[in-house]
């Protein structure tokens, strides 16, 4: 996996422009897709992998992400209810046109999640095409979004950081690269793309002075989870993690318990083979002296939409 990876990361990057700033999400989403449409539904290609793009940003527009509002029901065709609509039945309509543009040779023969989805029995009846589309809208989404966001945050951080980006490049050829990995651990515990963690109680918990009964929601702030136990908690620092791993009861960028993310290792691999990649043939400058807000985009913290860095060739 990591050779695909690296193959659809380094054709990527051959697009991104040198010496002139550009903002670094738009490119690491298209990135993250490119691999997460390979691995989930076996095709590459860019128009396709754009227009799929396309549907899910709007899916996570903040209008839509109102559709659980019932009293927004009202407003008819303009409500979030009915975008929401409109966005899965294009997004559908791009799965189609996926399925009907499936090279046989690009999978290998193996079975991608769209063969396993069209597949598999619910009931022992196959799943319809609604339920097919319903599956890979929230795979996808889980698949590139979290991981592009983090993978621009890195970007960002680490133009602000030459001296840590020139020691992970330094690292190149190693099969331990200590700095990249301290770097990853740092970059989602400061900036971790998840705004909250949702949580159901099944039975009634003790939590200080308050009992919460069974069936309570509870959301999990990482943002402020992640601040405890660490000096100057919102300035990066990698060394933060180069003499020690993560505590998994205050690092939760996947959630924690038995329902970690699924995809967790898959999105660490792509974060080590995309940031060694772009750091291996690159120096990064920032085009201003902080570090870009975090702004709401569904449920990933994004940075600002002034954010933009500057490639410089190694």
């Amino acid at each position: 996996m990591a050779p695909l990876i690296r193959d659809i990361a380094a054709g990527e990057i051959a697009r991104w422009p040198v010496g002139a700033p550009f903002s670094v999400l738009p490119r690491t989403r298209i990135m993250t897709l490119c691999i997460a449409a390979r691995l989930l539904l076996g095709v590459a290609g860019q128009a396709l992998v754009s227009e799929l793009e396309r549907h899910l940003s709007r899916a996570l527009h903040p209008y839509t992400m109102l559709a659980g509002i019932g009293r927004l029901r009202h407003l008819g065709p303009a409500s979030p209810q009915a975008m929401a609509r409109r966005c899965r039945a294009h997004f559908g309509r791009g799965i189609a046109e996926v399925r009907g543009a499936r090279a046989p040779e690009v999978s290998g023969g193996s079975a991608d999640a769209l063969d396993l989805l069209c597949a598999a029995p619910e009931a022992g009846v196959p799943l319809g095409d609604a339920e097919v589309v319903d599956e890979l809208f929230a795979l996808l989404l889980a698949a590139h979004e979290t991981t592009a966001t983090a993978l621009a945050w890195a970007l960002t951080l680490l133009a602000r950081d030459p001296a840590t980006a020139a020691t992970i490049a330094a690292e190149f050829g190693d099969n331990e690269r200590p700095c990249l990995e301290a770097v990853i651990n740092e970059v989602l515990r400061v900036r971790p793309p998840l705004v909250d963690i949702a949580r159901e109680t099944g039975q009634p918990v003790r939590l200080g002075e308050r009992t919460l009964a069974a069936g309570t929601l509870v959301l999990i702030p990482p943002p402020l989870v992640h601040r405890h136990g660490h000096t100057a908690p919102d300035v990066f620092r990698a060394d933060r993690f180069l003499e020690r791993r993560p505590d998994p009861r205050t690092w939760l960028p996947f959630g924690g318990g038995d329902r970690r993310c699924l995809g967790a290792s898959l999105a660490l691999l792509e974060l080590r083979e995309i940031l060694a990649a772009v750091l291996e043939r690159f120096e990064l400058q920032p085009c201003g002296p902080r570090v870009p807000d975090a702004r709401l985009h569904g449920t990933a913290l994004v940075p600002d939409r002034r954010e933009s860095i500057i490639l410089r060739p190694r």
